[in-house]
């Protein structure tokens, strides 16, 4: 926004770069998983007791249905609702016009092998990064396998609703390193110099950047 761009075309960019990179770690997952490159040896407690608890509880659908119908009758019903009603579907039309501006990315080859090539390059980098601190205690794996390990605990990581992924991504490092044949002590290790490199020493030198946008009106 601080460039010139309208914020929900802002948005749809930052939209745009997670989809993406969501695209590129299930394409590299597909890719090491079929053609068997590599594999992530995990055992799966199933416990049946998950199948109850999929049932459908149609009691609070109902009573959701049911209140945001009301909702609706007192947006139409009540002058002052209706009002505000309108504004918002008229602030929501000029935010989806900025956004089909961002999405106008999509119909260039070049742009696009951009942001796909940069989130691929991002993967590997990250992989090899997994590779040297594991080299660093003495153990090794494949390029495939690291990729696959690196690309299932972004996935998980993802999915966790916890800042940072702090203490999640860790023991999904450990996991995947554990499934690929390393052992717990080494996994473990390993897991920990990884985030120490790529999450807790990186805001070091980031602050001194964070303060030069700041300062130039980057942010």
């Amino acid at each position: 926004e601080r460039v010139g761009v309208p914020a929900a075309g802002a948005v749809s960019i930052g939209m745009i770069d997670s989809f993406s990179g969501f695209c590129i770690q299930l394409l590299l997952i597909m890719i090491i998983t079929i053609s068997g490159l590599a594999t992530l040896n995990i055992a799966a407690d199933a416990t049946s007791s998950s199948d109850s608890s999929s049932g459908i509880d149609w009691e609070t659908l109902l009573i959701a249905f049911g209140l945001l119908a009301i909702a609706f009758l007192a947006a139409l019903l009540v002058p002052r609702f209706r009002t505000m009603m309108k504004r918002f579907l008229d602030g929501l039309r000029d935010q989806a016009a900025d956004g089909r501006d961002a999405l106008k990315v999509l119909r260039h080859p070049d742009k696009l092998l951009f942001l796909l090539g940069g989130n691929l390059i991002a993967q590997v980098m990250l992989a090899i990064i997994l590779g040297l601190c594991l080299k660093a205690f003495g153990y090794s794996a494949t390029l495939a396998e690291l990729i696959l390990v690196n690309t299932f605990v972004s996935l998980f990581a993802g999915f966790m609703p916890v800042p940072g992924g702090v203490g999640v991504t860790e023991a999904a490092y450990a996991a995947g390193l554990i499934a690929i044949g390393i052992p717990e002590a080494a996994a473990t290790s390993t897991a920990l110099m990884v985030r120490l490199i790529t999450f807790y020493i990186p805001p070091t030198w980031g602050s001194f950047a964070m303060r030069w946008m700041r300062e130039h009106r980057y942010l």
